[in-house]
């Protein structure tokens, strides 16, 4: 299970419980009134008596996370976590499909292409930002993983203190397939779950679904689908949250039924713990061969799909990520993304999945061999411009000009977050 930490210095100060203020009933009263078209607004905010409920609203993209949705998400959050009279924020998806399905990186892996990483770093800058106040959030957050949870949703829900699966969810964080590395905190939370599982899937990008979720940690409850507006009112009607949240996890659980594990099962874990902690790729690949289990000689060949370099990055965040704080971790997160921006795999990886669709990426390196250890290392060195490191709680000046993308080419003290 993921452990749970001390608690995170936050980004936000919470007011104490005193009344309301005219300009704080305005907001309230902004919020209510404030109805969004539905057919064009991308986030929608809404109030359920002491909760409010962050509505992820592109159901056709599945929810898909853009730049524009971080704008709109950051303040509010800041607005709700100094408010006295809200006591709790809750996140949930459009439709019926996702929560989240990822980021909408096919446009900014269009802007590189065309020798622009800009739109991708700023994008990567802000999402990382917004994450980083999710981890570190006063009030709890109750996020409903309804459906699809991948990528940029896992970065929005995940550093939650309560993630609800359903009988729909589907978790995974799929960036080897598509010549990346699981970020959005990735690097934190994925090496504190139980065992192995965390290196397991950052490496294959393979799908829980909700039992699994449930058993890894990942979620703290499961709640069918139908009975989730019900959950939602309730969870309104909260002014007081108790300790830590007592009263929202007693809540939750009232809500909550069993659920059926269907791939983590005790012998398939015990592969996964045996055959991944080992810390080359090369080593993983032939323990899984050596297995000879049909669920080893599987993962052995969805790893001979993935990026190379991919791979060898990704093992690699997962043993550094062990060791770091979470501010830190976004801060190499930054460092990492930069670089693919820089490469050639991620663009390949999108276009053969997004793009093209053809499902036939043409990596960097044929396998995992060629990878050296001094182009994994680049990945994980410091900025050469520290003015370009990743900061919290400041604005950061936007380069004139734009960033042109080359055509060749277990531990420290975690005193800042306490969610998971």
């Amino acid at each position: 299970m993921i452990r749970r930490l001390a608690r995170p210095v936050s980004l936000f100060r919470p007011m104490s419980n005193r009344a309301a203020t005219a300009e704080e009933i305005k907001l309230r009263r902004d919020n209510t009134a404030s109805r969004q078209d539905n057919a064009t607004a991308s986030v929608l905010f809404s109030d359920r008596e002491h909760t409010r409920v962050i509505t992820l609203h592109r159901p056709r993209q599945l929810n898909a996370l853009n730049l524009d949705m971080i704008h709109q998400i950051m303040p509010k959050i800041a607005d709700y976590a100094t408010a006295p009279f809200v006591s709790s924020v809750a996140m949930i998806g459009s439709g019926e499909k996702a929560f989240c399905a990822g980021g909408d990186i096919k446009a900014l892996a269009e802007a590189g292409l065309n020798g622009n990483i800009e739109p991708a770093l700023e994008f990567f800058r802000e999402e990382y930002k917004l994450n980083y106040a999710l981890a570190t959030y006063p009030k709890p957050q109750v996020s409903f993983l309804n459906g699809i949870t991948m990528g940029g949703g896992v970065g929005l829900s995940v550093h939650g203190k309560f993630r609800v699966a359903t009988e729909s969810t589907v978790f995974a964080m799929p960036e080897t397939g598509i010549g990346f590395f699981p970020d959005v905190g990735g690097t934190y939370v994925l090496p504190r779950l139980e065992g192995e599982l965390g290196t397991y899937l950052a490496l294959t990008g393979a799908r829980l679904k909700a039992g699994d979720v449930v058993r890894s940690g990942i979620a703290t409850h499961y709640i069918p689908s139908h009975r989730l507006e019900e959950a939602l009112d309730r969870l309104g009607q909260q002014e007081h949250v108790g300790e830590d949240g007592s009263y929202v996890a007693d809540l939750l659980n009232e809500f909550s039924d069993p659920v059926e594990v269907k791939s983590l099962t005790d012998d398939t874990v015990a592969v996964i713990d045996s055959c991944f902690a080992h810390d080359s790729v090369e080593e993983i690949l032939h323990a899984l061969r050596e297995n000879a289990s049909p669920f080893a000689e599987k993962t052995a060949s969805i790893l001979q799909n993935m990026s190379p370099l991919s791979l060898k990055v990704t093992l690699r965040q997962m043993r550094e990520g062990k060791k770091l704080s979470i501010a830190d971790c976004f801060k190499l997160e930054y460092r990492i993304a930069r670089r693919f921006m820089l490469g050639k795999d991620f663009y390949e990886g999108v276009r053969a999945l997004l793009i093209d669709r053809d499902s036939s990426p043409k990596w960097q390196h044929s396998d995992v061999e060629q990878v050296q250890d001094a182009e994994v290392d680049e990945y994980f060195a410091e900025l050469p411009n520290e003015s370009e490191e990743l900061v919290f709680g400041q604005k950061r000046a936007h380069p004139q000009g734009k960033a042109k993308r080359p055509l060749g080419r277990k531990s420290a003290r975690h005193s800042e977050r306490s969610k998971l």
